[in-house]
């Protein structure tokens, strides 16, 4: 299981829990702000948080530069370690409600297992090559996917449903569509959820400390999980079955002059940056897709 048992209670295995210990110097204000939300949510499990975490909350003050230094440095591996102690993490129960907070940044999955609103476990890994490139809607939901697999063991046949929170809005809506209205690579993704009893609760990114600042202050070097190569490959083989399914009903002179045309549009060009990124731009030209952004997905050159 990971955990050390002692009569004083669980304490983790620090293998465990790497993604925090791994989790880069803030190199902003941003940055540093994202750490100090993550770590004051948990503030009420660790002993003299307020003490130690004071240098760094002295940067964020109005009439301060960021200026970083070894005082700073030692601060943040002492909140390191304060997040890293048997009175952060909590005992698992299978009587309790289960709630996960899921989320991802470009290039990065997290997922933070809570009961009780103690934390139970965090996990996170980066993205292959291939999630890079996912529309936004599509890494959120991976996160999710990421989430229930990762806590397996947990969360399958559990009774009671298991509340994810999620500060990303389409994806309550792309969860009650049918399969079939919806690209090949979200089916697969949704695919891999319905085997899992869970509701989705939308919550303000504010409120969505513990994931969001994971999934943004994963280390650069943060080795990607094994599972990585199966999902480049099942990406890889979404995308050439859309490519099939193209050639069925369009002869290769057709798709490359599609391809040709595409290229040259500068609004398709907008268009997929915009699904990879999350559609945000409400301007004349993209607002006609805005309404069912949630349904476009990029493969390869084209648009589905």
């Amino acid at each position: 299981m990971s955990h050390v048992l002692t009569p004083d209670g669980l304490k983790p295995d620090k293998r465990k829990l790497d993604a925090i210990l791994s989790m880069p110097r803030p190199e902003n204000e941003a940055a540093l702000q994202r750490h100090l939300r993550m770590t004051t949510y948990l503030a009420c499990y660790c002993p003299i948080y307020s003490d130690v975490a004071a240098p760094l909350r002295q940067m964020l003050a109005q009439d301060c530069e960021f200026c970083w230094d070894e005082r700073h440095t030692t601060a943040l591996e002492k909140i390191k370690q304060l997040l890293t102690t048997a009175s952060v993490l909590g005992y698992y129960s299978p009587h309790d409600e289960v709630m996960l907070q899921c989320d991802s940044s470009s290039y990065a999955l997290s997922a933070v297992q809570l009961q009780k609103d103690k934390v139970i476990k965090y996990a996170l890994r980066t993205m292959t090559e291939a999630e890079k490139n996912y529309a936004q809607t599509e890494k959120e939901l991976l996160s999710i996917v990421f989430g229930f697999e990762r806590y397996h063991m947990y969360l399958y046949a559990r009774p009671d449903k298991v509340t994810v929170q999620t500060d990303h809005k389409p994806r309550l809506a792309i969860t009650k569509k049918a399969l079939g209205a919806t690209p090949k690579r979200l089916q697969r993704i949704l695919l891999r959820l319905q085997r899992y009893n869970f509701e989705l609760c939308w919550v303000p990114g504010c409120d969505l400390i513990l994931a969001d600042a994971q999934s943004r202050a994963v280390a650069t070097n943060t080795a990607t999980q094994s599972s990585g190569d199966a999902d480049d490959i099942t990406a890889m083989s979404t995308d050439e079955e859309q490519m099939s399914d193209m050639r069925m009903v369009a002869l290769h002179n057709t798709i490359n002059a599609m391809r040709a045309t595409a290229a040259d549009d500068h609004i398709y060009q907008r268009l997929k940056k915009q699904i990879t990124a999350g559609i945000n731009d409400v301007t004349s030209d993209l607002k006609p897709y805005y309404t069912f952004a949630d349904e476009l997905a990029v493969s390869g050159d084209f648009v589905f």
